[in-house]
């Protein structure tokens, strides 16, 4: 990311708070088209542990919408790596995604 610089804080939590509402998820790539970043990179660890780790209290982590394009799942730290492994742990995902889902869709879960 030479000469480059990352995007607001509120610039990355609007474009998650869209998709939420939407009730869906982002490809690292499609929110790297968006923010006018590189597609892969070290900037991802950055803009998303700062966005997990310094949320208000009691607000979503939207960094669970955030997927890899090949297994559509959130390689996010807050989930156990054996979240994507199982059957149980996949369940584990999708109701941490609902939960974001529920907090900002317009229409409820």
């Amino acid at each position: 990311m030479r000469g480059s610089k990352l995007p607001s804080r509120e610039k990355v939590v609007a474009v998650l708070e869209e998709v939420a509402r939407r009730r869906e998820t982002i490809s690292y790539s499609r929110l790297a088209a968006i923010l006018g970043l590189p597609r892969r990179g070290p900037h991802w660890k950055a803009l998303l542990d700062d966005l997990a780790i310094n949320a208000a209290p009691g607000t979503p982590d939207l960094t669970l919408l955030v997927v890899s394009a090949t297994t559509r799942l959130p390689s996010q730290h807050s989930l156990m790596p054996d979240d994507r492994k199982d059957a149980a742990g996949l369940a584990r995902v999708r109701a941490a995604q609902e939960a974001v889902w529920a907090a900002l869709a317009p229409d409820g879960p």
